[in-house]
């Protein structure tokens, strides 16, 4: 598979992340029935095929930022810390200009 389908990109307010297809699969398989968690899924299904960024509102943001962190405790892939990195500074980034 070329290298642009083996990716994929997620769009963040301060920072593009990327991650493998694998990583991809690893996630979609880790989501619940939330609600938020099946848009994150949808966006996600978007961008099959595609090289184009995956984009997520506030709300599934902070839900990802969720699964991610109580899945790093059960033995979450290395390589989506990243991704659990940037969206933890975002929301601290975030709360610190909410008041």
């Amino acid at each position: 598979m070329p290298d642009r389908l083996d990716r994929v990109t997620i769009a963040l307010p301060h920072a593009n992340i990327t991650i493998t297809w694998d990583e991809r699969d690893a996630l979609m398989r880790r989501m619940q029935l939330l609600q938020e968690r099946n848009l994150i899924r949808n966006s996600f299904q978007a961008a099959v095929g595609a090289s184009r960024t995956v984009q997520f509102t506030d709300c599934q943001r902070l839900a990802l930022q969720q699964l991610l962190a109580t899945w790093s405790a059960d033995g979450m892939p290395g390589e989506l810390n990243d991704l659990l990195n940037e969206l933890a500074k975002e929301l601290t980034d975030e709360s610190a200009y909410a008041d």
